[in-house]
């Protein structure tokens, strides 16, 4: 169960509620070039294809290992995979037609589903699909998912075909605008477009000819026109998924009847190679009985990917009831629990601290997971490197080395084109320090031009373009160099929106190492890169001359570049408005963030679109396999579930470990309680522990169940308490099938599980405990690390201002409990929650959820 390479897990562990050996049960099938349709002139007769999983699919990143080919160019010895739907039998053998495949949207090596070509090049299987009025017009039409499986484009309703062909009387084929009719685009339609494919157009074999790929499979809710897992027999006892197929097409040096690769692999001389897998999909949608109402479990983003397992199996277990999880802040989802009556179970990994509100919430342990780093770059050999070097060119990198320092650089926009990547360069600027902060200003060069700010003040010397140009990266990872790697997708991760206890477990990574915190304090690192002024966490560094708090719950845009709008409506020249957001912006969840990893998204501008209304910036479509430059801040279950490489991490005892499952549990042995007696660990990478823990992976988080024992709605308390323990008790088992722990989870060690169902157990029976005063993690002052096993909290940000400190304010005041709220069992199930809390304390979490921007001040350009 990898999701990255690592180190072993060695010393004393935790015993576990699963016994680590027992693995999940594969579905993992391999086929040969024997099994094409038709494995005569195959270009590779000794091809032999693995996919790791056939079976419980939805929407996922499936691993193709493959061996027996040629080492790869641009245009020869190469597969091309794709994703179709029904089942036709051809020359006897089951599979997909090739009208029913999502494949034509991209433009090189054979991509595209219609072209031209030479009349004599095209096969018979292929003239009823080709015009022949001006040489010869090939365009195998496309026929999307209808629930009465119609596959053929002769007898398929029109609703659900995509042709630029019509035939006339005469029986002659003419495409539409010979026929005097619009003409339709097959390659760029209504069900697929270069932005929404999951083609892969070219996957290489390596010189040994193998080679590995991973493949986005897509389900009916991303590809209707595939329909992959739409419910079938919704009125018997067995409902099923729709199946597909997963098609790999080998291509050679020359087939459909030209010395080259060029048409399409669709037509019949490449399709005939074709291999077939059958995939068998997950129904999509809720299959549960809602008549019991639905149980809201809300919170951390980290349990997308087990929710969706467990919520299945328990709607059908015994007394079982519909459960509806939606991802939010776990401080808020925490704070309602504690507040208001018959709130949504909350999913946190810190306790509540709110100054002004008692924690007397139980913490039951979940799940072990972490947040990780996934990355998707294919290699750019530089020509003045070695033959066998050259011989590596657009393979992926899967090995990837980050200590804290780096992190930190990839979440502050400091390489060059994090920033300037479409920014003109006269529009940033180099920040004067000599000045006062209330009245720095912005310099120019001796031609008037601005200069870039990301440059060391001492030195003059610019901060590297993008990470792969970093010395302190190159030195990590030597495998890297001699490569000319570009893109913003490099310079700057992308991150998910919101706030999330992950989100600040990442910054107390970095800022318990030295060496980072020093840089982001603005001290250059041995290279002489510097922090991005706008994200130091020194007054005397940053640029507005007030430090950026760190650690926080969220990802902020702290540099607040404005680019103005100077667009003409009437030459449809000139630049729309842009900020940071617009130009490096969030994704919606972890889980989306490592979907643009595998995609290859790496959100990147490609210019204004003049023919929007009004104007809007564009950007370009996932790059193809061979040229994806994109970072990702995901969390293990996401990379997981897309199959993404994901990166290294330094630990506190100089390791270097990925977040596989052993990985994880080390972390957990080494993890120490978070003050205040609520239970709650974390691995704190200052800690002794966490310091010996040679094979613990830094960035692993738990998840806990906040439940309420006070809660007066004792059927809602009973619910959640025994859905944790069916949690515990039967979630914990690695698998695939609904209700199985999915890949990216560690199992719960044996004691965990015990305070879980304790805990359960007092939120059934209303016991409450009196809860220890827990300290406030947002005070101002100094940081507050130190050594040792304690867990501490520290911000980083400017001291207080004489009269700011003190006891008055909420702090002070006495802490508010579910009974002072006036909540009673009559109360509606689901208050709004400035209903449920003092109107100052519902004025700063509104406050605090808003888009984490730090645009503390518009910066003119």
């Amino acid at each position: 169960m990898l999701v990255g390479g690592g180190v072993g897990l060695v010393g004393s562990q935790l015993s576990v509620t699963t016994a680590a050996a027992e693995t999940e049960e594969s579905s993992a099938k391999t086929l040969t070039a024997q099994d094409a349709l038709d494995p005569a002139g195959t270009p590779f007769p000794d091809l032999k294809v693995t996919v790791s999983k056939t079976e419980g699919l939805t929407n996922e990143g499936l691993r193709i290992t493959y061996s027996g080919g040629a080492l790869s160019t641009d245009t020869t010895n190469f597969l091309q995979v794709a994703q179709c739907w029904g089942t036709v039998i051809e020359n006897g053998v089951p599979g997909p037609a090739r009208e029913t495949c999502v494949f034509g949207a991209l433009t090189a090596n054979g991509g595209l589903r219609a072209k031209t070509t030479v009349r004599s090049a095209v096969a018979a299987p292929d003239r009823k699909y080709t015009s022949f009025q001006v040489g010869a017009y090939t365009a195998v039409p496309f026929v999307a998912y209808n629930d009465e499986l119609v596959t053929d484009p002769a007898t398929v309703p029109e609703t659900y075909l995509v042709s630029n062909l019509v035939t006339n009387s005469a029986g002659d084929v003419l495409t539409r605008s010979q026929a005097g009719l619009t003409p339709v685009d097959v390659n760029q339609n209504r069900y697929f477009t270069k932005f929404t494919t999951n083609e892969i157009d070219w996957a290489p074999f390596s010189e040994d000819g193998t080679g590995e790929a991973i493949f986005e499979v897509q389900t009916a809710l991303e590809s209707s026109g595939l329909g992959c897992g739409s419910p079938r027999g919704l009125n018997t006892s067995e409902v099923s998924g729709q199946p597909c197929w997963l098609v790999v097409i080998p291509r050679g040096g020359a087939d459909n009847g030209v010395n080259s690769t060029t048409g399409s692999g669709l037509w019949w001389d490449s399709w005939r190679h074709r291999i077939a897998f059958k995939l068998d999909f997950v129904p999509v949608g809720s299959r549960c009985d809602l008549a019991q109402g639905e149980l809201q479990v809300q919170g951390s983003p980290l349990l997308a990917q087990a929710m969706f397992s467990w919520q299945g199996a328990y709607c059908g277990a015994q007394a079982g009831r519909a459960i509806a999880y939606s991802q939010g802040a776990d401080e808020d989802a925490a704070l309602r629990a504690a507040t208001v009556s018959g709130a949504p179970m909350a999913l946190v990994s810190r306790p509540l601290d709110i100054d002004g509100v008692d924690d007397a919430l139980v913490y039951a342990p979940l799940a072990v997971t972490g947040v990780t780093i996934s990355f998707s770059v294919d290699r750019r050999v530089n020509i003045s490197a070695s033959e066998e070097e050259q011989k590596k060119s657009k393979t992926p990198f899967t090995s990837m080395r980050l200590s804290p320092r780096l992190v930190a650089k990839l979440l502050t926009d400091s390489y060059l084109e994090a920033i300037t990547g479409s920014i003109p360069s006269d529009y940033v600027s180099e920040l004067d320090y000599s000045t006062d902060p209330a009245t720095r200003v912005y310099t120019h060069d001796q031609d008037g031009e601005k200069v870039s700010y990301l440059r060391n003040p001492v030195t003059g010397t610019l901060n590297p373009t993008n990470v792969t140009r970093d010395r302190e990266f190159l030195a990590l990872n030597p495998d890297w160099g001699n490569n000319s790697l570009l893109g913003v997708g490099l310079a700057s991760a992308v991150t998910p929106i919101g706030r999330a206890d992950a989100i600040r477990a990442v910054w107390e990574y970095v800022l318990a190492d030295a060496d980072a915190r020093a840089w982001l304090s603005g001290t250059p690192d041995e290279w002489g890169m510097v922090v991005n002024p706008f994200y130091a966490i020194a007054d005397d560094a940053n640029a507005l001359g007030t430090a950026l708090a760190l650690p926080t719950d969220s990802f902020p845009k702290a540099d607040p570049w404005e680019l103005p709008n100077t667009f003409n409506d009437v030459t449809k020249a000139g630049d729309i408005a842009m900020n940071q957001i617009d130009f490096r912006p969030y994704a919606d969840s972890f889980e989306q963030s490592a979907q643009f990893v595998l995609r290859g998204d790496d959100r990147r501008i490609l210019g204004v679109d003049t023919t929007a209304n009004p104007p809007k910036w564009s950007r370009t479509a996932p790059s193809p396999v061979g040229q994806r430059t994109a970072i990702g801040l995901t969390d293990s279950s996401a990379a997981a579930r897309f199959e993404t490489y994901t990166a290294l991490l330094e630990n506190s005892a100089g390791q270097y470990v990925g977040a596989t499952t052993e990985a994880m549990l080390a972390a957990a042995n080494a993890m120490t309680d978070v003050p205040g007696g609520s239970g709650v660990k974390a691995f704190d990478s200052l800690s002794g522990a966490a310091e010996s823990a040679a094979s613990a992976y830094p960035l692993t988080v738990p998840v806990y169940a906040a439940l309420n024992p006070a809660d007066p709605d004792e059927e809602m308390r009973s619910d959640y308490a025994s859905f944790v323990e069916f949690i515990v008790n039967e979630g914990q088992q690695p698998g695939q099938n609904s209700g199985d722990l999915p890949r990216g989870y560690a199992p719960l060690p044996t004691s965990w599980a015990t305070q879980a169902k304790s805990a359960a157990t007092s939120a059934r029976q209303g016991v409450v405990a009196s809860p220890a005063p827990t300290p406030s993690s947002s005070g101002l002052g100094t940081p507050a690390y130190a050594g040792g096993s304690s867990y501490v909290t520290p911000v980083y940000a400017v001291p207080a201002a004489e009269g700011e400190g003190g006891t008055a304010g909420p702090a002070a005041e006495a802490p508010i409990t579910v009974a002072q709220l006036g909540v009673t069992q009559d109360d509606p199930d689901t208050e709004p929650l400035a209903a449920a809390v003092p109107i100052g304390l519902a004025a700063g979490l509104v406050a605090a959820l808003g888009v984490p921007l730090a645009s503390r001040v518009r910066r003119p350009l």
